[in-house]
């Protein structure tokens, strides 16, 4: 006879750390060709635009401790501020062989994917924010100038995400029965999920005492 145990994990209290979201656009869909990126603070939503990506990290990082979001940070948008031996180095969490977040000088990189898995541009029609197209010239890598529709567009990506992470938020307090802006988002959906239920439904008689 095999026994199993399972533990309640609750949702974790606020830190107050700025977060950040961020985008890039690219030359042909490269991360490591970056032509601009922006960087957008969650709790104003005011942004900043950078045409180099040493400025945009050098400026982000001002903002450290602070966590920074970006849809598929992993697949993409990390990897034009950071090389792989800065990567190996780094603080890492990982869930088998999958990244959840890395630390860079108190920097904590999540992927926004792992909290709603499906195309920025879905989230974007879900919240009646039509993301829009990627200009071609990104696409194809011919960019030779960037016009402030291009700015407007990647302005915009942020916008979706903040939007989406902020209802999150709110969502998630709500569901656990605690004020807004009382808790931190977890990593992952699966987190998120768990988090919720032992907070509102584990059975008292499993022998953990609920957090008040």
């Amino acid at each position: 006879m095999s026994f199993h145990f399972i533990h309640p994990q609750k949702p974790v209290k606020s830190k107050s750390k700025t977060k950040l979201v961020i985008d890039i656009e690219t030359q042909g869909l490269d991360a490591g060709a970056y032509v601009f990126g922006v960087t957008m603070d969650m709790e104003t939503g005011e942004h900043w635009v950078f045409t180099d990506a040493i400025e945009q990290r050098d400026h982000f990082e001002q903002f450290a401790p602070a966590i920074v979001y970006a849809h598929n940070a992993f697949g993409f948008d990390f990897w034009a501020f950071y090389n792989k031996e800065e990567v190996k180095q780094a603080s890492k969490m990982w869930k088998g062989s999958k990244l959840l977040t890395v630390k860079v000088n108190n920097i904590e990189w999540r992927d926004s994917k792992d909290l709603m898995p499906m195309r920025l541009g879905d989230i974007g029609d879900a919240l009646g924010m039509p993301k829009g197209i990627t200009p071609e010239e990104y696409i194809l890598g011919t960019v030779t100038e960037i016009k402030q529709d291009h700015i407007d567009y990647c302005v915009l990506d942020c916008r979706i995400l903040v939007a989406a992470l902020n209802a999150l938020e709110l969502e998630f307090a709500e569901w656990c029965n605690l004020p807004p802006g009382s808790l931190d988002l977890p990593r992952t959906v699966a987190s998120l999920a768990y988090r919720t239920w032992s907070t509102i439904s584990w059975p008292e008689t499993w022998g953990y005492e609920k957090e008040d």
